[in-house]
């Protein structure tokens, strides 16, 4: 984990916004440390690039998830899970 990341959570926290990244394990350390965030949503990718989102499928999961009303200050959230 670079401190970038650290720096880039925080810069995004003090502007009340959520940090959109494909670095799951990074976020994820930094998320159960107890940093306090805004929401961070996680793109997981696999080995197999064809299983992987593409940019109109993050587009479509970043509506699903904001029609939901979800509060995700504060969450960890998989966006993967959001591409239906």
């Amino acid at each position: 984990m670079g401190s970038d990341d650290a720096v880039v959570l925080a810069q995004a926290h003090a502007q009340g916004r959520a940090v959109l990244t494909r670095n799951a394990d990074d976020y994820s350390e930094l998320h159960d440390a107890g940093n306090p965030h805004s929401g961070i949503l996680v793109i997981f990718e696999g080995s197999n690039a064809s299983k992987n989102m593409i940019f109109a499928q993050v587009v479509k999961a970043l509506g699903n998830l904001d029609k939901s009303e979800l509060d995700i200050r504060g969450e960890f959230v998989p966006l993967n899970a959001w591409n239906y």
